[in-house]
């Protein structure tokens, strides 16, 4: 009976010591790359592919992150290299009209990105347009541009929206870019195309806010885009401004997805990396609307 009781206290012990991993409060979604692909998240691809890798870069954490690159002249899409329908919590891939949602990433930009006033979209909040309703703009967009971290706002009350007129037209500016080091971004907005709308921003740490009608009058609220879309590099788009960039790559890590119960805390990315691999991958071939 004694050696029972210390083989179960021992036992016990080991259990105790053991952590296991509990989802935080209000975390929908929690997508890390390390299973060393994204398809098993069922996100759809749009334009070229991202691709999920262990080399380049120290992951923001663990081993692996997703790898975008756009090349205007070489990729298949010229101007979209994007995975975008998140999916998140029960099977959905909107966010739902007048709720409170959370949203955040690292992204990392390497030593060598070049500064470029046409806008990169890294993120964003695109809409889901009615019967008979063209595309539109995104309701949110973070981009960089100007060596700076920008976010849009669009908003429309109308119920049909004619995709170049808008209500609402707004614009954040988020800070100086950094590279060769990990920036998290933490969203906290409420998508409502009516005055309670808002859009909290956190670049590694540091807050930015907007009040205001943030969406569209649709039946469905905008989806989650992640990559790089570059409007300025779309064929017949001449926008005057010739800067000679035409490759892109950069990195993307710890991504999630909360509701209303979710923190500031519990969505931050925890970076414990960030320098640029010694053993580099192989070289790749609005602003208000």
């Amino acid at each position: 009976m004694r050696t029972f009781m210390y083989n179960l206290l021992k036992t016990l012990a080991v259990l105790s010591a053991v952590q296991v991993p509990v989802a935080a409060a209000g975390v929908l979604l929690d997508a890390d790359f390390e299973s060393g692909t994204y398809k098993d998240l069922n996100w759809n691809v749009s334009g070229n592919a991202p691709v999920v890798t262990n080399s380049g870069v120290t992951a923001c954490s663990g081993k692996y992150v997703m790898r975008v690159d756009l090349n205007r002249y070489t990729s298949n899409t010229s101007y979209r290299t994007e995975v975008g329908n998140i999916l998140f919590g029960n099977n959905e891939r909107n966010l739902d009209l007048f709720k409170t949602y959370w949203m955040s990433l690292a992204i990392y930009l390497p030593s060598d990105w070049k500064d470029d006033p046409n806008e990169d979209i890294l993120f964003q909040l695109h809409d889901q347009p009615d019967s008979g309703e063209p595309w539109k703009h995104p309701a949110m967009a973070l981009k960089t541009s100007d060596d700076r971290w920008k976010v849009s706002i669009l908003a429309d009350s109308r119920s049909i929206s004619d995709g170049s007129n808008y209500s609402t037209s707004a614009s954040m500016d988020l800070g100086a870019l950094k590279r060769g080091s990990w920036t998290t971004i933490v969203m906290q907005t409420r998508i409502s195309y009516k005055s309670d709308g808002f859009l909290n921003v956190w670049v590694n740490g540091n807050l930015k806010s907007y009040s205001g009608p943030i969406g569209f009058n649709d039946k469905l609220g905008p989806y989650i885009k992640i990559g790089n879309y570059k409007p300025a590099w779309q064929p017949g788009i001449d926008w005057g401004i010739n800067s000679g960039v035409s490759t892109r790559r950069h990195y993307v890590d710890e991504v999630r997805v909360g509701d209303s119960a979710a923190t500031v805390s519990s969505m931050t990315p925890n970076c414990g990396g960030g320098a640029e691999s010694l053993d580099p991958a192989p070289p790749y071939n609005i602003s208000v609307y």
